[in-house]
């Protein structure tokens, strides 16, 4: 089973929403449904059940996530500790911002750490 599936299932659990989760990665709607469905055939279990207004999880899915979220934590500690060694940063780096001080020189500062830094994962949060 791919990883990345893992992960999606992950975001699943979070949003409860299939199109939810494919606006954030991209995707379409039935290509998450597919990944999730694959998962649930290749165990033999449900682990969503579907609503008008998303999914939810099942007793299994709601056993088995925490377990899941573990997983990816450590194998991205195992990715990122084998990165290390390369000497390159990666990781995610938060940054908090005051809006009016946002605009003057935030795209310079995400173009440059893409440029110099593709590891790095750039998160920004505006706010007072």
């Amino acid at each position: 089973m791919n990883h990345e599936v893992w992960k999606t299932f992950v975001d699943v659990c979070e949003l409860g929403s299939l199109s939810k989760v494919a606006l954030l990665h991209g995707i379409s709607q039935p290509q998450v449904s597919r990944q999730m469905k694959a998962i649930e055939e290749a165990f033999n279990c449900q682990l969503f059940i579907r609503t008008g207004r998303g999914v939810e999880l099942t007793d299994l899915g709601k056993r088995i996530e925490p377990e899941v979220r573990s997983w990816l934590q450590h194998t991205e500690q195992l990715e990122n500790s084998i990165r290390n060694t390369s000497g390159i940063p990666i990781g995610k780096v938060k940054l908090a911002i005051l809006p009016s001080t946002a605009a003057p020189w935030l795209s310079e500062v995400y173009k440059i750490a893409k440029e110099r830094y593709p590891g790095i994962q750039l998160e920004v949060r505006e706010a007072q």
